[in-house]
């Protein structure tokens, strides 16, 4: 009687402790976009150039590359390096 009395107040406590517990809540992450605006007359993406940056091509065979992106400013990203060919 006493190890059935013993059983049903420790059973009710881990229940008490069980249901106490604050339950797992998926957590918003905002993560912050970065939207670049390249112009079009800089012509096709043509990839990623290690230690420089994204490559992109003109018709006339320009290239121009740029390693910084200036997040949430106006006007296109500033140029790194531009290889024109003549």
């Amino acid at each position: 009687m006493k190890l059935r009395r013993i059983l049903i107040v420790v059973g009710f406590a881990l229940l008490v402790a069980v249901s106490l517990q604050p339950a797992a809540t998926p957590q918003s992450q905002t993560v912050g976009r970065c939207v670049v605006t390249v112009p079009s007359q800089w012509g096709t993406f043509r990839g990623i150039s290690q230690g420089y940056g994204l490559v992109f091509e003109d018709d006339a065979g320009t290239l121009r590359v740029v390693n910084q992106m200036p997040c949430g400013l106006d006007g296109p990203p500033n140029i790194s390096l531009e290889v024109r060919r003549k």
